[in-house]
């Protein structure tokens, strides 16, 4: 079963380091698999599949607000990370397709989502959590090979809008998706949440689905 670390607030490239080292730890056999939830500054990252017109400004414009703007190595195009924003990291060796592990990501969330009484779903032809025509749960993934190559390591991971500022989205077009928009659980409710009260609840999901 995993370890659990709450990160707390944490620059992005620092977690993203963090979770490097545990790939190559759990590679090498001198790790087991972890699950690190975080919250991080205004940060914007770009993946593998980011597309220019994504960006409504350029890059100096985002530094001069003090908001990062990073390039990674995980699937999608650009998204945003901020205050309030819970971002969930599992690093975890795994034997199933990607396919499947990123419906269970879905899954985690829907489920967590049950427990505030908002009915989350999937949308065809996209990878996510939406409630309607908004996402609520960014996913993006990088599927890391392990030397046996029957096996891999998951990092990158989840990004729920918990409390988070949905301003800093209109900087950006999400995922490079144009016709839908994003929400918050504090949106939907009208109440602010504990960051590690959600964490607690999408820790249990992950047990069970990932037992």
């Amino acid at each position: 079963m995993f370890k659990v670390f709450y990160l707390g607030k944490i620059p992005y490239l620092k977690a993203l380091y963090l979770q490097q080292d545990l790939v190559l730890k759990i590679k090498e056999g001198i790790a087991k698999d972890y699950l690190l939830f975080a919250e991080h500054p205004p940060t914007i990252t770009l993946g593998r599949s980011f597309k220019e017109s994504s960006l409504l400004f350029k890059k100096e414009y985002y530094l001069a607000k003090g908001i990062d703007v990073i390039e990674v190595d995980r699937g999608g195009d650009v998204t945003y990370h901020g205050f309030g924003q819970l971002v969930i990291y599992p690093i975890f060796s795994l034997n199933i397709s990607p396919h499947l592990y990123l419906r269970k990501l879905e899954e985690v969330i829907i489920l967590t989502l049950k427990e505030y009484n908002i009915a989350a779903t999937r949308k065809k032809d996209y990878t996510g959590v939406w409630i309607n025509a908004k996402k609520i749960a960014a996913i993006g993934v990088k599927f890391n090979k392990k030397p046996s190559k029957k096996f891999f390591i998951t990092s990158h991971g989840i990004a729920l809008n918990v409390n988070t500022d949905l301003e800093f989205f209109k900087l950006i077009i999400p995922c490079g998706i144009k016709e839908f928009g994003v929400t918050s659980l504090k949106e939907l409710t009208g109440s602010y949440f504990s960051l590690e009260e959600v964490a607690k609840n999408i820790e249990a999901k992950f047990r069970i689905l990932f037992a």
